[in-house]
């Protein structure tokens, strides 16, 4: 049976209405995680860790929303909050290389670990290869 252009129209439009649906849930999600404070005290929780890296408290909150629903999503808290000036520029890019480096965390542990990985070394690993990488770039800025 041939594809026709309508049909074609129709899945690109199913799938578009899908995805709306999901990132509108996940920013109404976002929104009720920020309101009952859940980001404020995962930040004062992984402050010392920030200050490794240098990151500021407003700084954890994108690298969080990466962590939590991807790099997709936090890209566009990161450019918010860049745009807003609540983040020095260097903080915007230890950020963006953090997640470029350690994205899809959950996902791809599960992946991993339905596999037969060990979901502690795979999560550790990613991140402290992220951390390191981030604050060798940060101090050689």
């Amino acid at each position: 049976m041939p594809t026709t252009v309508l049909d074609i129209f129709m899945s690109a439009a199913w799938l578009a209405g899908r995805m709306l649906l999901v990132l509108t849930v996940l920013m109404f999600l976002l929104e009720l995680l920020r309101a009952a404070g859940f980001f404020t005290r995962m930040a004062r929780v992984l402050m010392p860790i920030a200050r490794l890296f240098r990151l500021s408290e407003e700084g954890l909150f994108p690298l969080l929303v990466g962590l939590t629903f991807g790099v997709t999503y936090s890209g566009g808290v990161l450019m918010q909050v860049g745009r807003e000036g609540r983040l020095h520029p260097q903080e915007v890019h230890s950020v963006a290389l953090f997640l470029g480096l350690c994205h899809a965390v959950f996902e791809d542990t599960v992946l991993f670990a339905l596999l037969g990985g060990s979901a502690a070394w795979i999560i550790g690993g990613r991140v402290v290869a992220a951390g390191v990488v981030t604050s060798v770039a940060h101090r050689w800025r």
